[in-house]
């Protein structure tokens, strides 16, 4: 029986090395899909900012592109992003934007077409 001594803590520090691995092959999958998810959620804020800036100025008489992509820049830079594209979007009023946080999404805001 005493040869057995000792073979608990050799299980034990088996299944711990198990699960280590297992969490850390988790988060190597999962690092990408959540930076994914972070990149959409930022196009998304940058998107909404311009069309609502955009539907301000033209509440105002002046609808202005340059003036939106500018507010959609912003958005982005403050969630740690760079905007590397803004055109008006399909229907009138909307904004299609295009961030990179590490990967690149793109996001449409405004009225329904």
């Amino acid at each position: 029986m005493r040869a057995d001594r000792g073979a608990g803590s050799v299980v034990a520090l088996g299944l711990i090395a198990v699960v280590v691995t297992a969490v850390l092959a988790l988060l190597a999958v999962l690092g990408p899909v959540l930076k994914g998810a972070r990149a959409q959620a930022v196009a998304d804020a940058a998107a909404i900012a311009a069309a609502v800036e955009l539907r301000h100025g033209r509440a105002r008489g002046s609808p202005d592109v340059a003036g939106a992509c500018a507010v959609a820049a912003r958005a982005a830079a403050l969630a740690g992003a760079a905007l590397t594209g803004c055109t008006p979007g399909s229907a009138v009023g909307a904004m299609r934007v295009t961030v990179d946080a590490g990967v690149e999404r793109s996001a449409v805001a405004g009225p329904a077409p």
